[in-house]
């Protein structure tokens, strides 16, 4: 559109702008869709659980539970349970006190009843830890493969057992049936394997499976021991509710603070946010290149 006096050097010039600004359009357009089928790829990878429904909080025991001994510390626990049961709406709740799905991780180290125990703990197996209670199968809505899940008689004062994932069986019992065999942690008595859960995406949509530790085990909370108990001044809960989670923290609140109004309720989100956290990253990347 220029005068009658430009030269042929700028139409030269005007002409490479044009071919530059159009293939870099055509980079952004195809980055940004490809970024968008990686992202509603991800969006259809099954994480394991539902996360539909599900809010989970942080629960720190007033001061005064500090000195407390670890029957007290579960009878709070459970006082807590059974509030939190009754609120209209909910339909399982569970403490946690190891790892939550892609928002952290706890481990821990094993070997096999028969087997002698190794001399160095960086020669045992590992596996990622959930410490959690009956519901917590209910409350994520993780499917049950084999055997049980817990039940309120594995406490305190029964033989203690674990439910492994479906990831824990294929590597140390790729042959046979796992449930029945016993573990062993630090100097505790046998563990029982009671049921096989199916495999969580602890670490991501996207990363799970090639990361090198998969394998998982679950573990009763009110089977952890003594000292674990009384060093345990906080807890996380996961709650199944049958409408929407976020307006149910209004009545969570309210519940523990009819147990105490020194008992602090902290890092309040629904599991559809840790999911959706976990890929931020590629949403980023994809309003950026929009």
């Amino acid at each position: 559109e220029g005068g009658r006096g430009m030269s042929g050097g700028r139409h030269r010039v005007q002409g490479a702008f044009v071919v530059a600004e159009m293939a870099m359009a055509l980079v952004l357009l195809a980055g940004a869709g490809l970024m968008i089928r990686s992202l509603t790829r991800l969006w259809g990878v099954d994480p394991g659980f539902n996360s539909r429904n599900v809010l989970t909080v942080g629960l720190t025991l007033p001061q005064s539970m500090m000195a407390a001994s670890p029957d007290a510390i579960r009878a709070a626990f459970r006082e807590f349970d059974h509030k939190i049961a009754s609120i209209p709406g909910v339909e399982a709740v569970s403490q946690t006190w190891g790892s939550v799905p892609m928002a952290g991780d706890d481990e821990q180290t094993f070997w096999f009843e028969g087997q002698p125990k190794p001399a160095n703990p960086n020669d045992r197996s590992w596996a990622i830890d959930y410490i959690v209670e009956p519901g917590y199968l209910k409350a994520m809505e993780i499917p049950l493969l084999r055997g049980r899940f817990f039940t309120n008689q594995d406490n305190e004062h029964s033989p203690r057992v674990v439910v492994v994932d479906d990831v824990f069986a294929r590597k140390y019992f790729p042959n046979e049936n796992p449930v029945g065999k016993r573990i062993l942690r630090d100097d505790a008595s046998p563990e029982e394997i009671v049921g096989v859960v199916g495999h969580v995406k602890q670490w991501g949509l996207d990363s799970d499976d090639t990361q090198q530790l998969r394998a998982q085990l679950y573990i009763p909370v009110m089977q952890m021991p003594d000292d674990y108990v009384k060093s345990t001044g906080s807890t996380a809960f996961m709650i199944r509710v049958a409408g929407d989670p976020a307006a149910s923290f209004a009545s969570v609140r309210r519940a523990v603070q009819e147990m105490s109004n020194q008992q602090v309720i902290y890092a309040e989100e629904t599991m559809e946010q840790v999911v959706s956290r976990s890929v931020a990253s590629y949403r980023f990347l994809m309003i950026l290149l929009a």
